[in-house]
């Protein structure tokens, strides 16, 4: 019979060993995720200022549509008058 510190000390060394078991790690792991997360920030950034291009244009337009409505309106009132 083992005595208990003994049976540790086997069990230990036993850990300590690499098995078939243990799967083999990928060192680009990391590196692999932060690129992939590079990407994604660029991709989401671009887009940000895609919709904020647009977004300014629409504001162009909208404004230029409502002077020209502005002045219609302002014609029309002073042909009534």
């Amino acid at each position: 019979m083992q005595t208990p510190l003994l049976e540790f000390t086997l069990h230990t060394r036993q850990l300590s060993k690499p098995s078939a078991l243990q799967c083999p790690t990928d060192t680009n792991l990391i590196p692999t995720q932060v690129e992939a997360l590079r990407v994604q920030i660029s991709e989401q950034l671009q887009q940000r200022a895609d919709v904020m291009a647009a977004l300014s244009s629409s504001r162009a337009f909208l404004s230029r549509g409502f002077r020209d409505i502005e002045m219609l309106l302002e014609a029309s009132f002073t042909d009534i008058d």
